[in-house]
């Protein structure tokens, strides 16, 4: 999967993107609002914005310096996996909202079912197949696989 426009801030696991030189911390303040698929078009787009949570006088809710904006999304184009699993201990609306990691994975096995967390790699090959991995504080899994992502702000 290419990432048009967006990396991820480490690896092998983050919390944080990083789109032209601005920082988007998707934990503490961010929950994610929805997950759509649209078939006709074959895209998976995944919005977060900012939670009924209280921000600290001077604290930015994204993590970024400046950033101003309302929210972001990832719009995941020529879909070819996506999976939505529930974790063990899938808790309330904030716990299936509010990201715990997010990662690059390798994809899964058609032979055996390896868990999602256990494909997780630290270093990639330019063009290494691989699909992205969002981990929810409930254990709620979102994995995507798609030819191409993009990352948008919502001002």
């Amino acid at each position: 999967m290419e990432l048009l426009n967006f990396s991820l801030q480490s690896t092998p696991t983050t919390v944080t993107l990083v789109e032209g030189g601005r920082e988007w911390e998707l934990h503490n303040y961010a929950v994610l609002q929805s997950a759509q698929y649209s078939p006709l078009d074959n895209i998976v787009t995944l919005t977060w914005g900012l939670g009924d949570f209280p921000v600290p006088a001077g604290v930015n809710p994204w993590g970024g310096l400046g950033n101003r904006a309302r929210g972001c999304k990832i719009s995941f184009e020529g879909v070819r996996y996506f999976e939505i699993a529930s974790g063990e201990a899938a808790g309330g609306a904030d716990d299936n909202a509010t990201l715990s990691y997010m990662a690059h994975v390798s994809l899964p096995s058609s032979d055996a079912r390896i868990p999602a967390d256990l494909r997780i790699k630290r270093d990639w090959k330019e063009g290494e197949p691989h699909n992205l991995l969002f981990e929810f504080q409930s254990g709620r899994r979102i994995e995507v696989g798609a030819e191409r992502a993009r990352f948008a702000s919502i001002e």
